[in-house]
C-alpha cells in the first residue's frame, strides 16, 4: 500500500482530525524543519509523524550527537515508521499520545529538547487541548528552541500561535498543493490554565479529554506530578539495575569522542582513529584546568565555539577554584545541563524508591543556590555561578515546585538574599532543601530566629529531606540533627562538581553511588602517582578498592582528561560506591606530616561525638613560630563543649592514630606539639569570607592550608574583628608511651 492510499484512508475514516489529505510534499518538509542549526541540535522531537516525510528530512540532515524521537499513536503509521527508521541509532519511534510528551521523554532519560517538529491539527483541537499541548511543548523547550507546526491553510491560524508563543513566524511554500506553509514559534508564554487531564492523539488521528476539577491553577495537579516522578524513578532504577557500569563507561566515551571528533581538540588528537580507552589514554593525556585553559581556552574566551566540543558553548560556571588560586570558568554545553538534571533525577527517583509514601512534589523544593547574577559575556554566551546556571535552565513545568523564585535566586548580595530567603520561605510548605552544609546551617537559623520556632521541623512540617554536598559531612552531621529535630526528616548527600555531577548517597549503605551513564567518563590515579610523569591510568574497569584515586574526568562539555581536583575511594565495585576523601589541594603537610582531608575530618567528627558539641566550620593549618612551629585549628562552635582541652586533645589523639606520619612527628625528639585550638565567634568565618568577597553559594571555608598563608590571615582578621573566643594554647609533645 503506497503512503498516499494508507493516509487517505486515514482521512476518510478520521475527517478533520487528520492534518491533510495527503502526506506532506517535499518541500513543505524541508521547509518544515530548514531553521535547525543541525551541528548544535542534541534532541528533537517529531509529533504525529504519519508516513514519515518529515521524519525522511530529518533523518537525512541529523548529526550523530542529536537524539530524535518520533512519537505516533497510529499503530499502522508506528509500524511504517518503525521499519523505515526504526534501525537508525539515533531515532526513537514511539506510539504513544503527545499529551504523554513529558513521559515519554522522561522515560529515556530527557527532560529538555532543542525543536519539537508537529505535524498535528492543532487548530482543529478544542482550545482546552490546544492549550494542554502547548503547555506540554513549553515544559520541555528549551529558551532558544521552536515549535515548528505545519499548516495547509496559510496565515489564517497566527493568532492562535502569538497567544500561546512569543515570537511566530510563518513561512510560506508555494510549490506545495495545496500551498502551505510552517509556523515557526520561539519563547513560550507562561498562561496558568484550567487542570485538564488530557489525551491528546499524537498523530493525525482523533482526541480524546476528560476533564477533572482542581481547586487551583496551577499548570498540573501536585499528586499527578508526585505519582509521575515516582513511576519514572522506579522505571530510573530499575534500568540502572540492569547496566553493566563498565560496559556503560565504554560506550560513554565513545559517544564522547564522536561527538567531538570535527573540533580543534578532536582534530588535534586524532579522536576518527580512537576506538578503545587504551588508544584514547595514548592520545589524549591528563591535563589539569589551568593547562587546558592556556591549550585550548583562554585564546577564544568568552568564545568557545568548536574548541573542545562542538557548537558554541551557551553557559560558563565560575568556580572558586583551588584553595590558594583563581578562579575557574568551566564550559557548561547543554549537553552537560542534561547530565546533571538526569543526575538529579536519579537521586530523586533514588529517593522516592526508598520512601514509597514520599510526597515531595505536593510542596516546594528550595535549592539554597549561590549568589551571582549570570553576566553576558558575548552573543549566546553567560556566566555565573553554576547554582545561577542551573536555576535559569529549570524546566517550566518543575517552577510551580521549586524555591526560590528566578528573581530572588540570583539575587546578587549574600546576606540579603538569606533574609529574604528566610522571610520568604516560611510560609511556604517545602519538603525539600538541598545546599552547602555551611550555608544551609546559617539559612536554618535565620529562619528559627525570623519565625521564634525551635526547629526547622516546626517550621516546615512537610519536610522529608535535606541534600547536602560539597564537604564531608560528617563534622556537620550532629548540627543538622539538632537544628532539624526530626528524625523524619532523611540526610542524603550528593556529590556534585563544577565539571559534572558525580555520584549522590545509597540510602542502603552510606556511600556514595557513582552515576555513570550520564555524558561523563571517569578516569582514576592514585594519589601517590598524581604528579607523576607518565601516571598510571585507571578506569571503571581495572580501578581497585581502598586506594585513595585523583579522579580524571572527560566530559560531555569537553573537558578531557581533566583532573578535577577532588581524590574518592572506592569501597565496592558492583556497584561502584564510592567515599569522597577531600581535596588534592586539601592536604597539610607542613612539617612532613601528610595529612588528607579525610583524616581530619573524621577526627573532628570524633571530637564532636565525644564531647556532645556540633560544629559550624573549621580550619587547619600551620604557624611557623620558634624552632618547630604547630598547627592552628580554628573552630566556629554552634554548641561549645564544656572542655575545649579535651576536644583538642581527641583530635590529636585521632589523628595519630590513623596517620603514621603526624604521630611520628609528635614523639617526643620530634619537637611538634599538641595544635593551638581558637574558638571563632559566632558568624566569625562568614565576616572572613565576606571581607574576603567569597561568602556564599559553593565557596567554601578553606579546610587546610599548608602554606600558613591562609591561616595567619585569617589569625589576623579574626583578632582585628575581636571575634576569637576562647583559647587552647599548644600542649606538649607525646609522652614516650603514646
Amino acid at each position: 500500500m503506497s503512503d498516499l492510499t494508507l493516509f487517505l484512508g486515514k482521512f476518510l475514516k478520521h475527517g478533520t482530525a487528520i492534518a491533510s489529505v495527503a502526506p506532506s510534499s517535499r518541500w513543505l518538509s524541508r521547509l518544515t524543519v530548514h531553521n535547525i542549526d543541525w551541528d548544535q541540535a542534541r534532541v528533537l522531537v517529531e509529533l504525529g509523524a504519519g508516513t514519515g516525510p518529515i521524519t525522511r528530512v530529518i533523518a537525512e540532515r541529523v548529526r550523530p550527537q542529536c537524539r530524535v524521537i518520533v512519537v505516533e499513536r497510529d499503530p499502522d503509521f508506528v509500524q511504517l515508521l518503525t521499519d523505515r527508521f526504526g534501525k537508525l541509532p539515533n531515532f526513537d519511534v514511539v506510539q504513544g499520545d503527545a499529551g504523554d510528551l513529558i513521559a515519554i521523554l522522561a522515560d529515556r532519560g530527557i527532560d529538555s529538547v532543542d525543536h519539537v517538529v508537529s505535524g498535528l491539527p492543532v487548530p482543529s483541537f478544542p482550545a482546552q487541548l490546544q492549550a494542554s499541548l502547548f503547555q506540554a511543548v513549553s515544559a520541555v523547550l528549551r529558551p532558544e528552541g521552536t515549535f515548528n507546526q505545519l499548516t495547509e491553510i496559510p496565515w489564517l491560524y497566527q493568532r492562535l500561535y502569538q497567544r500561546h508563543f512569543e515570537d511566530v513566524r510563518f513561512v510560506l511554500e508555494p510549490r506545495n498543493m495545496p500551498p502551505a506553509g510552517a509556523y515557526f514559534c520561539r519563547h513560550p508564554r507562561l498562561i496558568a490554565q484550567p487542570h485538564v487531564r488530557l489525551k491528546i492523539e499524537a498523530s493525525t488521528t482523533a482526541v480524546t479529554r476528560q476533564v477533572q476539577p482542581r481547586p487551583t491553577a496551577i499548570p498540573v495537579d501536585r499528586r499527578l506530578v508526585n505519582i509521575a516522578f515516582r513511576v519514572a524513578g522506579a522505571a530510573r532504577r530499575r534500568a540502572l539495575a540492569q547496566m553493566d557500569p563498565v560496559q556503560v563507561q565504554e560506550q560513554v566515551l565513545k559517544n564522547l569522542v564522536r561527538a567531538a571528533r570535527e573540533t580543534r581538540f578532536g582534530r588535534d588528537h586524532r579522536f576518527g582513529q580512537i576506538d578503545s580507552i587504551t588508544a584514547f589514554q595514548k592520545a589524549v593525556p591528563i591535563r589539569t584546568y589551568e593547562a587546558l585553559w592556556e591549550d585550548y581556552l583562554r585564546a577564544s574566551f568568552p568564545v568557545l565555539e568548536n574548541l573542545t566540543w562542538p557548537g558554541r558553548i551557551p553557559y560558563i560556571a565560575l568556580s572558586s577554584g583551588t584553595t590558594e588560586g583563581p578562579s575557574k570558568n568551566i564550559p557548561v554545553s547543554y549537553e552537560m545541563l542534561r547530565s546533571n538534571r538526569k543526575a538529579a533525577s536519579t537521586l530523586l527517583a533514588s529517593y522516592q524508591a526508598d520512601h514509597p509514601g514520599s510526597k515531595l512534589f505536593h510542596g516546594r523544593l528550595c535549592i539554597l543556590g549561590g549568589s551571582t547574577d549570570l553576566a553576558k559575556l558575548a552573543r549566546g554566551v553567560l556566566a555565573g555561578d553554576l547554582s545561577a546556571i542551573a536555576a535559569v535552565e529549570v524546566p517550566r513545568i518543575l517552577r510551580p515546585y521549586s524555591f526560590p523564585p528566578l528573581e530572588l535566586a540570583l539575587e546578587a548580595d549574600w546576606d540579603r538574599k538569606l533574609s529574604r530567603l528566610a522571610e520568604t520561605a516560611c510560609d511556604l510548605p517545602i519538603t525539600l532543601i538541598s545546599g552547602m552544609p555551611s550555608w544551609m546551617l546559617v539559612f536554618f537559623e535565620r529562619v528559627l530566629k525570623h519565625t521564634g520556632k525551635q526547629s526547622i521541623a516546626e517550621v516546615w512540617q512537610r519536610l522529608e529531606l535535606v541534600v547536602h554536598g560539597g564537604v564531608k559531612f560528617d563534622p556537620y552531621r550532629e548540627s543538622f540533627r539538632s537544628l532539624i529535630a526530626s528524625d523524619a526528616v532523611a540526610l542524603q548527600e550528593v556529590y556534585p562538581s563544577s565539571e559534572g555531577f558525580i555520584a549522590y548517597g545509597d540510602p542502603a549503605t552510606g556511600l556514595l553511588r557513582l552515576i555513570f551513564d550520564h555524558g561523563l567518563f571517569y578516569e582514576f590515579v592514585a594519589v601517590n602517582e598524581l604528579g607523576s610523569k607518565n601516571p598510571t591510568r585507571h578506569w571503571l574497569g581495572t580501578v581497585e578498592p581502598c586506594v585513595n584515586y585523583a579522579i580524571v574526568v572527560s566530559t560531555c562539555a569537553g573537558m578531557w582528561a581533566h583532573v578535577i581536583g577532588d581524590t574518592i575511594r572506592f569501597e565496592t565495585l558492583s556497584p561502584p560506591l564510592i567515599t569522597f576523601t577531600g581535596r588534592t589541594g586539601y592536604s597539610l603537610s607542613a612539617f612532613g606530616e601528610h595529612l588528607i582531608n579525610e583524616e581530619v575530618e573524621s577526627a573532628i567528627a570524633s571530637a564532636l561525638a565525644g564531647t556532645g558539641s556540633s560544629v559550624r566550620d573549621w580550619h587547619l593549618g600551620p604557624v611557623f613560630s620558634g624552632s618547630a612551629g604547630h598547627h592552628l585549628l580554628a573552630v566556629e562552635f554552634i554548641s561549645e563543649p564544656a572542655d575545649l582541652a579535651r576536644f583538642r586533645d581527641t583530635v590529636d589523639r585521632e589523628l595519630c592514630n590513623s596517620n603514621a606520619d603526624y604521630q611520628a612527628h609528635r614523639t617526643p625528639g620530634a619537637g611538634l606539639p599538641k595544635p593551638a585550638l581558637i574558638v571563632v565567634s559566632t558568624g566569625g568565618f562568614e565576616a572572613w569570607m565576606r571581607a574576603r568577597g567569597t561568602l556564599g553559594g559553593q565557596h567554601k571555608v578553606p579546610r587546610m592550608d599548608s602554606t600558613g598563608k591562609i591561616t595567619a590571615e585569617l589569625f589576623d582578621f579574626l583578632r582585628r574583628n575581636a571575634l576569637l573566643g576562647g583559647e587552647i594554647p599548644i600542649g606538649q609533645a607525646l609522652a614516650a608511651h603514646a
